[in-house]
């Protein structure tokens, strides 16, 4: 990638990807809107909001392996825009407040969404060196959390004041809007200069060596059952858990999931800092990753089954944790990819993000048939096996 622009397009897909967030969590705070949708059609409002909410996650993870190869071959600036498009497209489909619809915009706003963070790591891996790779996944999550913040109280607000369909409108206009500019702004075609035929060829034999390396795999199931918990956690258990653990209603369940997004937006600085200035390292900051989320998910777990009400001090001090936990998976997408060849960047990284949005999907298809209490106590076990996981990955800061 050359020229002088390249600024403008990593802004770009930064906004891309605070969009992407909105679109991927606030499900979570309009469980009231999705339950009257349901209820109008004669749909059972649970298995609704289930499979809208999987439907994204679904189709995002669909979309790993595919999405990988797409960015490597075409380049961002061909990809990132056809996939904003279909956001976009997926959001106007949402507007029509039909059942099938909704669903189905889910599902396309998830196979565009999982185009973005795959080109901001390409852009990472043959833009930056890896001294700086750690500060600059933290700055881009940091950044599209800034989406998770807004997808929480002020998505809340917002569609209290102008009401559910007005909201969509706008959300799906500004995602139109940011897809023009990347395609005006960014610059990178990709392996344009090679035959298709060529160019998949390479890709593929890459994605051969990854599957197969114990490194990759380990990454991936960490992914699985740390970070990806949190996220299944933001975008659809989070409201049960308030609503249910601390009696709260639809706005102050906002509440407590906000302190889970801004408290992962400071911790993801924290991590990026740490793994890149202070010990200059990936594993250890990973095994760390995977011990926070244990930690937080045993303490959320304890109001569930300790007899005595939890007050909302405990709330909001478990829901800092989760999000400060959460913050310290920014060393896996860097670790994905430095143990390859940069013009794979893409591909290397979606497989190790597949397996993440694959368990985020099934998470949340759990909500038809287990209690908030057992999901809870699923996520502590699994974030607990993770630790052994990580400590199976290879050093990669080198």
């Amino acid at each position: 990638m050359s020229g002088g622009g390249w600024k403008h397009g990593f802004i770009v897909l930064l906004a891309g990807y605070v969009l992407v967030y909105i679109h991927r969590i606030v499900t979570g705070v309009l469980k009231p809107e999705f339950s009257v949708i349901a209820l109008k059609y004669g749909w059972d409002p649970t298995i609704f909001m289930s499979l809208s909410s999987s439907a994204y996650f679904y189709a995002y993870a669909a979309m790993q392996l595919p999405g990988g190869v797409f960015a490597d071959a075409l380049g961002m600036k061909k990809y990132a825009a056809l996939s904003l498009a279909l956001i976009t497209g997926g959001t106007a489909l949402m507007i029509l407040e039909i059942p099938t619809a909704v669903i189905i915009g889910r599902l396309l706003i998830g196979g565009g969404a999982a185009a973005v963070f795959i080109c901001i790591q390409r852009f990472i891996g043959i833009r930056l060196t890896h001294s700086l790779g750690g500060r600059a996944t933290g700055t881009a999550l940091m950044v599209g959390n800034i989406g998770a913040l807004l997808a929480t109280s002020p998505s809340r607000y917002a569609v209290n004041v102008m009401g559910f369909h007005l909201y969509l409108i706008m959300l799906g206009s500004l995602t139109a809007i940011v897809g023009i500019l990347s395609y005006i702004n960014l610059k990178d075609r990709g392996m344009e200069g090679i035959r298709v035929t060529e160019s998949l060829k390479k890709i593929f034999i890459q994605l051969s060596q990854v599957v197969r390396n114990t490194h990759s795999l380990a990454l991936a199931y960490t992914l699985a059952t740390t970070y990806a918990t949190v996220v299944a956690f933001q975008s659809f258990w989070g409201h049960e858990y308030y609503t249910q653990v601390f009696g709260a209603d639809e706005n102050a369940s906002a509440n407590y999931l906000l302190m889970v997004a801004m408290s992962f937006i400071v911790s993801t600085l924290i991590a990026g800092w740490i793994t890149d200035k202070v010990i200059g390292r990936r594993k250890p900051v990973l095994i760390l990753n995977s011990i926070l989320h244990f930690v937080s998910w045993a303490v959320m777990l304890l109001p569930i089954y300790y007899p005595l009400r939890p007050s909302q001090v405990f709330g909001l001090g478990a829901s800092i944790l989760l999000g400060f936990a959460a913050g310290f998976h920014i060393v896996i997408p860097p670790m994905a990819r430095e143990l390859y060849k940069k013009e794979f960047s893409g591909t290397t990284f979606a497989f190790v993000n597949l397996a993440g949005f694959i368990a985020i999907a099934i998470y949340q298809s759990l909500g038809v048939a287990v209690a908030i209490g057992g999901i809870i106590a699923l996520f502590t076990l699994l974030s607990l096996l993770s630790i052994a996981a990580s400590i199976l990955t290879k050093e990669t800061l080198t």
